[in-house]
């Protein structure tokens, strides 16, 4: 069961840190194609980068959060292993 638990928080870690580390150089290649996004229109510009501000926003939110959900994800097992030796008990 541990090793469930760890195998899936580390994909969960691992997973978070790629997408704000995407977002970031996502950032660093949008300042550095002008010319493509000369081409695009406005309206289209503003909404793609009103999304990929949102999707920053939630990206670091949920990394920030991760803390409080690995400490109930060992709630949730230490309660799991609890019941297991009272009823076995």
């Amino acid at each position: 069961m541990d090793l469930i638990v760890t195998s899936q928080l580390s994909k969960l870690v691992k997973t978070l840190t790629e997408d704000q580390t995407l977002r970031e150089e996502e950032d660093l290649e949008s300042s550095q194609r002008g010319q493509a996004q000369k081409n695009k229109s406005m309206s289209s510009q503003k909404e793609d980068d009103a999304l990929r501000r949102r999707l920053l926003l939630l990206t670091k939110r949920n990394y920030r959060s991760l803390g409080t959900y690995i400490r109930l994800v060992d709630y949730m097992v230490l309660e799991s292993q609890v019941k297991i030796n009272q009823e076995s008990a």
